[in-house]
Parts: C-alpha cells; structure tokens; sequence
C-alpha cells in the first residue's frame, strides 16, 4: 500500500509570527535608538526620561558614605547672619574671617563668593574728593560742632571705603588660597586674543594651543566673567570658576571643569583644589574628552561636563559656622590640614536644584565635585554600543520566550520571564550605579523591551485566535462547548485524574420533594425550581464556591477548589446559614401563591478530597470524590433523622470554630463507613447563637446520660430542655430511642453509636 502523506498544517501554524515579529521589532528599536543618538530622528522625552532615571538611582541607594574627612565647609550661615552682620555689611569682616581661616592651615582654601563691585558704590574720584576734604578739613584746625560732625562722616567714608584694600591685603597674605570666577556662558563668545581682568589668568590650565575644533567637541565658550575687582585680583594666585549647569528641568546633574574664553582654557574652583590637594598640575587639550591631573585622566562628556556623582543631602560634608570660626581663640583645629571651601549657606542665596536635595547649597555641590575627583567617582556613561547590545539581548531572549515550547506552557511564562528579565536588569543597574558610579542606560532598553513584549503578545493573540477556531471546528461537534473552551486555554487539564486536596463540601436538599413534585404540573414544577435554585446558586458564588452539580433539586458544592481559599469552612457554614435565612421569604412567596412551603437540610464536611477532571476519555467533569464527600452526603440525610436544618462533621466544627456556634448531637456510623463519626449540628453565629449556652449545655448533658445508658437521667434532662425549647429535634430523636433501649440488653460494648446502617 502506497505511503500518504499527512495534510500540511497552515502557513499561520507552520510559522512562528509571534518570534519572527519579537526579531523585527528588535531590529526597529535598535534603529530608532541610533536615529536617536545620532540626532536624526530624536526619540520625544527619551532623553529626559533618561536622566529622570538616573535621578530615581540616587534616591534608591541613598546617602553615600564620605570616604574621608579631607573636605570641611566653612558656612555662612543663617547663625552667622544674625550673630555677626559684619561679615555681610563690609570687606572688613570677611577679610577677619580669611585670616583666621588661613591662620588654621588649611590644605587648600576656596572661597564660593565674589568681590566684584566695590564695596561701597562710589567712584574714584569722589573717593579722592572726599580723603581731600578731610586732610584740608584737619589741616585748618576748625574746632565747630559741624566741622567736627563733617569731619567724622569724612572719616568714615574714608575708612569704609579701605575694605576692599584690607580684603586685598587679607588675600595676598593667606596661601594656598582660591577665589571663585563666573563665566557667562551665553550670547557671542569672546574673540580669541581678548584682554583678561587683573588676576584671571590664574585659573588658566596648562593648555594647549587653541585649536577650532566643531562645536560639539569643545568646552563651553564665554561670553564674559565676573572676577573679583582689579584691586582684589591682583593679590590673588589661584582662581578657579563655579560654573554649573542647569537642565531643561532646572536640575543640575553636570559642571564644566573647563572653559574656554578668548581662546584659553580654565579651570574649575574644585578641579583647582584638587590639584593642589594632589599637588600636581592640571591639563587639557583642546578636543579632548578629559582632563590630565597629573597622570591621571578625568572622564568628561563632549563638552568637558563632568558628571556629579551626588552623595547626599545638605550636610553631607562636615560643616562648621564662620561665627565659630571667628569666636575661636587662635586657629580652629577643625580647620587645619583640611581642604576648606567658604561659601553661602544661609536660606536667601546660593541654591541649586539636585537630585537628592531641591535646595542644596551651591558651597556642598563644589565639595562633592572635590571629592568625587580625589576618589575617582564621577559618573561615567556606557556608550551607545553598550545600550545596542543590551536593546539587541532584550530582543534575542524575549524571541527565545515565543519558542512554541515554551508559549504552549501557559501566557505566564512569557510574563514571568519578561517580568524576571526585567526586575534583574534594573537590579543590574541599579548595583553597577552604586557600586561602580557607571550609568547604563535603561529607559531605552526598557522601552524598547516593552515595545518587542507588546508586539509578540499581539501578535500571538491574532495568530491563536486563527487556531482557536480551527480546534472549535474540529472538537465543537463532540465536546461540550465548556470543555472546548478549557481545551482551549489548557489542553493539559483534559487528562483524567486529580490531585489529592482539603476541601469542603455541601449538600443541600429540598424534604420530602418526592411526594412535593408529584402535586404540580411540570411546568410549574420547572419554574418553582429555578425560583429555588437560583438564589441558592448565587449564594454559593457569593462565598467563592464552585457549583459542582444539581442533583434534581438537590445541590452540591465546593468550597477551595479549583482556587486554592483557606477558609473554605467557614465560607461554607457562612452559605449554609445563609441558605435557611433565604428559604424564608421564598415560603412566604410561595404561600400568597397557594403552594405549599418547604424545609431544606444542609450536610457540610471537610476532609482529603480528590479534585479534577472524573470521568471517561469520551465525558468528564471537575469535580470532587472520595470518603469525605459521600460522609457529605450522608449528614445532608441525617438531618431528616435529627430534624436540624445543618449538620457538619468534626472537621468542619473544628475548623470553623471561630464566629460559628455548634452542638454534638450524636456519633453515627453512615451507610457506607465502617468508623463512627461526629455529628453536630450548625445551630448559628457567635453574635447569633440560635441556642443560649444553657440550652446547650443541658442538651449535653443528656447526651452523656445517654451514652452512660442512665435512661432516667437522660429522659429527665431532654424533657427539660423540650420545656425550653419545644419541638427540639434531636432531643426528640433521643427520646425515640430510649423506648426501644430500654427494653433491650445491651452489654458493656455499647458505645452510643447509632449505627445508620441499621433499618
């Protein structure tokens, strides 16, 4: 007999589209990123997104610990502002607290604050005008009240106009000292070759000759500076500038360690002390992604910005107030060896905008720059071919993930695995960050990852929607639509079987409906059910059980399956009671209507139950089986016997103990099981009890007279209870008994048992 080949599947199943799209979106991320970064076709927000990150990373790891003390501030403070006004109203006082913090040997001294206006707004010539005055006004020996009140307003003027001198005296005696430069970074830059003010050329780095480089590749170019004044600056043998730079957001992330003006190249404030904390000289060439100290290359992005690896808050660095500084007798000893920056840090100037701090002193970011370059911890970016790679490795493995292998495993694979992927390239970074001061890239990686997950989940939801209705066509004819469905979603759960869990189960049935059926017609007998099992039904939903079946009017249900719920007990009892509560209104409906009213008995047990598909290979159901359920079955019978609406077994007491009140009624050995078990009936809540504990104690007590075989004490005792509380089922059940006990013989054996299997 001829071979025959088997009919090809379609190209939609042969293909796998959700891997093939997860590659082509990979390929379209990574082009955009380069769009990107080449500024072909800019990304809107990426860029922003981005350092938000990097903005989240320091927040996550927190304030960073100093690697030393070298670095202490000097702080102009809201303290010193009230306590010595001096040092804001005159040069006088500033020059007093240089000197003192000079005569504390200091490492190095940098100054956060300029002395470019005079201090008192006069010009030159009235300066000469007025020291003139005064000398004739001496000189004429004028002794009259006004000339003596002219001559000590000349005096004065004449001395509040030396401070700037004194200032100047104060900077050429205090070595090593640094004093801060402000460049204007925006409007036409100067021309190479302009002239410097008195005293900037000392902020200059060892430099080579100016080359004209493209924009993007040179330092940021001056349009102009504020230095100190020419009387100042000519005392001065260091300088360095404090610029900084603010992003879209007002965030400041970067500083220029170089710029350029007129064609020459200087240095920072913080670069400058650190070179001469090291002693060694600093360098750049024009073009150059770094600066030289010494040996040592600082890694700057294009335009000489070096990255500010924040370490904390206000105060990171040790702090001491200039007023102490200046009520200290002799030099500070805080102060000495130190690396020292003087600088505002009172609550009306000087404050930036940080990733850590929204109001960090502008003193406390140029200490961080300070100790970021003695440690070697600005940040430093990946390049771009770095984020290619990982954008090109999100995109392999979340292909990987669409491996028909693993898709057939469930939708959760692919979630967990993207979510995996994910939570531990975050992790990565956020360690590298930490740890190593490297900034990688997430937000493209992140996005583009997404972008690939989306695409191969569409693209997965279309293509299995195309197969879905292959398997409804090819199974829709013999199976139900239910199972077709669950085949649909998992065709591992059509194999036969189950799982062994603790589960709980009810059974609840209508008494004697029998004999109730045969007095309606069949339609009316159709509505009367549904009008009954309806709001059963609901009931049940509404406490997380699982309707298994109905059983004519009886129903059964699960309680902890097929989800897994831990109070499944207590959800039960809770239906139960709330079943007969029900019942109530639907016999007054019943009533006004003509037909007869109804009573329901409720069997719930808890126990090891087998739970799954049950059945043939041809016709299954979920559901549960085993010795616990049909000892279900048989309390929902007995309460016909003890004429209770509920009884539950030991188990089921045991764990619903809480907010539930039970009573023992009997140990009966049920058709069907050889071991007796505990009956007990579910007579209400705690705040509803249906019986008060005196009833039941007392019932009780005729129990054990009852297993006792103390006939008279037991009838005595259930004879007081009926008093009580008449029509008392399992009262009257014992009661019933006791007749027939008290004429037989029974010998010590006798355990109290009531043995079902008895007609």
């Amino acid at each position: 007999m001829p071979k025959t080949t088997p009919p090809r599947r379609p190209w939609f199943r042969r293909v796998n589209a959700p891997l093939w799209s997860a590659l082509l979106a990979t390929v379209l991320c990574t082009l955009l990123y380069i769009g990107h970064r080449a500024g072909v076709a800019e990304v809107p927000g990426l860029t922003a997104w981005e350092l938000r990150s990097i903005d989240i990373r320091f927040h996550v790891r927190g304030t960073a610990p100093l690697k030393d003390d070298r670095v202490v501030i000097v702080a102009l403070d809201n303290e010193t502002r009230q306590g010595m006004p001096s040092l804001w109203q005159n040069r006088r006082g500033f020059a007093e607290l240089i000197r003192k913090i000079s005569d504390s040997k200091p490492r190095a001294f940098g100054i956060d604050a300029f002395f470019a206006a005079p201090e008192i707004n006069l010009s030159r010539e009235t300066v000469a005008s007025v020291r003139e005055a005064r000398s004739k006004l001496s000189e004429a020996g004028d002794l009259s009240p006004a000339a003596t009140l002219a001559g000590a307003a000349l005096a004065q003027v004449d001395e509040e106009t030396r401070g700037d001198a004194v200032l100047a005296d104060a900077v050429d005696d205090s070595e090593p000292l640094v004093l801060a430069l402000l460049f204007y970074l925006g409007g036409t830059p100067l021309e190479p070759g302009s002239a410097e003010r008195p005293g900037v050329a000392q902020g200059r780095v060892d430099e080579s000759a100016f080359l004209d480089q493209p924009t993007g590749q040179r330092p940021p170019r001056a349009s102009g500076v504020v230095a100190p004044l020419p009387s100042i600056g000519e005392k001065t043998r260091q300088m360095g500038h404090v610029n900084v730079r603010h992003d879209a957001d007002g965030m400041v992330r970067e500083a220029p360690l170089v710029i350029e003006s007129a064609g020459r190249f200087y240095q920072s404030l913080s670069l400058k002390l650190t070179s001469m904390e090291l002693g060694v000289t600093t360098s750049y060439a024009s073009g150059d992604h770094f600066v030289t100290l010494g040996e040592t290359k600082i890694p700057l992005d294009s335009q000489t910005f070096a990255r500010i690896a924040y370490l904390g808050p206000n105060k990171t660095f040790p702090r001491i107030s200039a007023m102490e500084v200046m009520q200290s007798e002799g030099p500070h000893p805080a102060l000495q060896d130190k690396l020292v920056l003087l600088g505002y840090t009172d609550s009306a100037r000087d404050k930036i905008t940080t990733p850590l701090e929204r109001r960090l002193d502008g003193v406390e970011l140029h200490a961080t720059l300070i100790h970021n370059l003695l440690h070697g911890e600005l940040l430093k970016h990946t390049g771009a071919s770095t984020t290619i790679a990982i954008i090109l490795l999100f995109g392999g493995l979340l292909a990987l993930l669409q491996l028909r292998s693993l898709r057939k495993r469930g939708a959760w694979m692919m979630g967990v695995g993207s979510l995996v992927l994910f939570i531990a390239f975050c992790i990565a970074a956020q360690l590298i960050f930490s740890r190593l001061h490297l900034v990688i890239e997430v937000v493209a990686p992140l996005l583009s990852a997404l972008f690939i997950l989306l695409t191969a989940l569409t693209t997965a939801l279309a293509t299995e929607g195309r197969e879905k209705a292959q398997i409804r066509s090819a199974f829709g004819q013999y199976l139900q639509s239910t199972l077709v469905e669950r085949l649909l979603q998992n065709p591992e759960s059509l194999r036969l079987g189950g799982q062994r869990r603790e589960l709980t189960v009810l059974f609840s049935d209508i008494r004697g409906f029998s004999r109730f059926s045969e007095q309606l017609e069949p339609e009316l007998l159709s509505d009367f059910l549904n009008e009954y099992l309806t709001p059963m039904t609901e009931l049940v939903m509404q406490d997380a059980g699982m309707l298994d079946k109905y059983i004519g009017d009886a129903v059964m249900a699960v309680y902890g399956a097929p989800l897994r719920i831990e109070d499944h007990a207590t959800r039960a009892c809770g239906t139960a009671l709330a079943m007969q509560e029900a019942l109530a209104p639907l016999n007054e409906s019943w009533k006004t209507r003509g037909l007869p009213e109804v009573r329901i008995g409720i069997g719930i047990n808890t126990g090891a139950m087998s739970v799954g598909n049950m059945g043939s290979q041809r016709r299954f159901d979920y559901t549960v089986m085993g010795d616990a359920v049909n000892l279900g079955a048989r309390l929902e019978g007995l309460t016909k016997s003890y004429k209770v609406g509920i009884l539950v077994g030991e188990t089921t007491r045991r764990a619903a103990s809480e907010g539930f009140v039970f009573r023992e009624v009997d140990r009966v050995r049920v058709l069907g099981r050889s071991a007796a078990a505990s009956v007990y009936e579910l007579c209400g809540t705690t705040s509803a009890p249906g019986l008060s504990q005196e009833q039941r104690d007392l019932f009780a007590q005729g129990l054990a007279a009852y297993r006792e075989q103390d006939w008279d004490r037991c009838e005595n005792t259930l004879r007081q209870l009926l008093q009580e509380l008449p029509q008392d089922g399992p009262s009257e059940t014992l009661l019933e008994r006791l007749s027939e006990l008290r004429k037989a013989t029974l010998g010590s054996e006798w355990d109290g048992v009531f043995d079902q299997r008895v007609k």
